[in-house]
């Protein structure tokens, strides 16, 4: 469960993270709960 995960994060290092669980999700089956303020984020 992530709270804002990248809010802190410039574009770039935003990018990294949201790649990260998102292959988290892919290859290990992880489900990620976020909670985001970030409209473009969210899809």
């Amino acid at each position: 469960m992530q709270d804002e995960p990248t809010g802190d994060l410039d574009g770039n290092n935003s990018l990294i993270v949201m790649n990260m669980l998102t292959q988290l999700n892919t290859r290990a089956g992880v489900t990620c709960i976020m909670v985001t303020h970030d409209v473009a984020l969210k899809s």
